[in-house]
């Protein structure tokens, strides 16, 4: 049997695309029947999820809220007392700073270590925008260039990968997948019927985004071109499900634009209420600012 450690800074019940894709790619790994301890930040309310998965977690004492230089003593204390408790035959890294981290401390064991790359490592610090990012980049050069492999989750972020230096040798595209289960089960008229009476949906267009409101998911581009949208289709609505830093600017922007009766902000939704959404939307839009 396999033993796999799964090493990331954003975990369940955090809400984010990296959360999610660990948790479900370590079930996998656990469904195969491999040994799966994950290692992820401490969250209100994580006990509870704990309790419930049929794999080991580990929770770092740190506050996800708290800026990446607050994590990362508690983060390579945690690594390592973890590496050496669990004895891993190899660790999964999943997010910018178990990269960064992970590839350190790992190194240093001499435990073999891949890294799963998203996109947004490289975009933010191949060339570093900021100086904390030129800071962070030797770091993430560490990882890719000693990883054993590194995963990327489409061509897109491979040639990302290439166009910042790095060897494709090391290179595999291994695609996000989706619980086909989810493309099996009927619609729940009643769930969807709430949704469009909780959010006054009747008879509108929906158009809906499932996304942290941080700046990277390009909200904003969807705002501006919604008076664009409302002239040719007035009964549009934009219905965004969603919370983050960038929430009182999207706000700001839609009532510069003048379309703050059209653009709905529903907050956080229950992981079991999101199908009910996407039916009770006619679009989904997911959009890309890195500027």
């Amino acid at each position: 049997m396999r033993n796999v450690l799964f090493v990331t800074f954003e975990y369940l019940p955090f809400a984010g695309g990296i959360a999610s894709y660990t948790y479900q790619i370590a079930k996998g790994f656990f469904d195969q029947g491999c040994k799966v301890t994950v290692l992820a930040p401490h969250y209100p309310g994580c006990e509870d999820l704990d309790r419930k998965t049929p794999f080991r977690t580990v929770r770092m004492n740190l506050d996800h809220a708290k800026p990446e230089a607050h994590r990362v003593v508690p983060g390579l204390r945690a690594l390592y007392g973890t590496l050496l408790d669990v004895q891993p035959d190899a660790v999964m890294l999943t997010s910018d700073l178990a990269h960064a981290l992970g590839a350190l401390v790992c190194s240093w064991l001499q435990v073999p270590f891949a890294a799963v790359v998203h996109g947004s490592e490289i975009t933010k610090h191949f060339p570093p925008g900021t100086v904390k990012r030129a800071l962070q980049r030797p770091w993430l050069q560490y990882c890719y260039q000693h990883a054993r492999a590194v995963f990327c989750v489409s061509e897109y972020v491979r040639g990302l990968m290439i166009g910042a230096g790095f060897s494709r040798q090391h290179l595999h595209v291994v695609y996000n997948g989706i619980d086909e289960r989810l493309l099996r089960l009927p619609e729940d008229l009643e769930k969807v019927a709430r949704v469009k009476e909780r959010h006054g949906l009747e008879n509108k267009k929906v158009m809906l985004t499932v996304a942290r409101l941080v700046k990277r998911k390009g909200h904003d581009l969807m705002i501006r071109a919604m008076p664009e949208v409302l002239r040719r289709q007035e009964n549009a609505c934009y219905l965004i499900v969603g919370v983050g830093e960038e929430e009182a600017r999207l706000k700001a922007l839609a009532r510069e634009f003048g379309v703050e009766q059209a653009v709905i902000f529903a907050g956080m939704v229950p992981e079991e209420e999101k199908l009910a959404y996407l039916d009770a939307s006619d679009v989904f839009v997911l959009s890309s600012n890195n500027d």
